[in-house]
C-alpha cells in the first residue's frame, strides 16, 4: 500500500501526463524516478493516462525515459490498446 504523500505525487504525475505537460514530467521524475512505472488506483501508468489522451509529447517523453509499455491497467488495458 502506498503512503498517502505517494499517492499525491503519483496523482500530479499522471495528471501532467493526462495534461501532455512534458517539464512537469520531466521535473516530477527527476525528483522521484521511481514514480516513472508506478500504478493509480485504477492500475494506470502515465504512460497508460498519455496514450489515452493522445498526447505524443508526453508519450515519447515517457519511453525515451523507459517507461514500461507492456504495464496493464486493472482493466486490462496496455498502453498499446490506446493508440489507435
Amino acid at each position: 500500500m502506498i503512503s498517502e504523500l505517494q499517492d499525491t505525487l503519483l496523482f500530479s504525475f499522471i495528471n501532467a501526463a493526462h495534461s501532455n505537460d512534458v517539464e512537469s514530467l520531466n521535473d516530477q521524475l527527476r525528483q522521484n524516478p521511481n514514480i516513472l512505472n508506478e500504478k493509480d488506483r485504477f492500475g494506470n501508468t502515465a504512460l497508460i493516462a498519455s496514450c489515452q489522451d493522445g498526447h505524443l509529447e508526453a508519450l515519447n517523453f515517457l519511453l525515451s525515459h523507459n517507461s514500461d509499455p507492456e504495464i496493464t491497467s486493472n482493466n486490462g488495458f496496455a498502453a498499446i490498446h490506446f493508440s489507435c
